[in-house]
């Protein structure tokens, strides 16, 4: 892959990361209410408001370490994109760290979204 295409990938990761960091702290506080667009949005974090906040800030955690790894991921791609090979194990390593992450915090979303049934 040329560099290039390893500079876009690796900076779409930083700006992603970025995004769901701000959105984790958005729908934990309560600033982003249920909606159809962003967020966690299970069967249980959307059964009412209540549900959804409390979803959102069991998942917070998890939700901004998997942002934070998808940035130094990002970066660590944009480091190294004229090598394929290092610019390929970036991407190997940190997307199952930042998809475990991310589970994760699904699973704690949608575990303290059933506590308020």
């Amino acid at each position: 892959m040329a560099s290039g295409w390893w500079i876009l990938l690796g900076a779409t990761f930083v700006a992603l990361g970025l995004v769901l960091w701000c959105l984790a702290a958005g729908t934990a506080d309560g600033r982003i209410g249920k909606n159809s667009y962003a967020g966690i949005r299970l069967p249980s974090t959307m059964h009412s408001e209540e549900a959804w906040v409390a979803g959102h800030q069991a998942a917070r955690g998890g939700t901004q370490v998997g942002a934070a790894i998808m940035v130094i991921t990002g970066g660590s791609v944009v480091v190294t994109a004229r090598t394929d090979d290092l610019a390929t194990l970036a991407v190997f390593v940190g997307t199952p760290l930042f998809c475990g992450a991310f589970l994760k915090a699904v699973r704690a979303a949608n575990k303290a979204a059933n506590k308020c049934r």
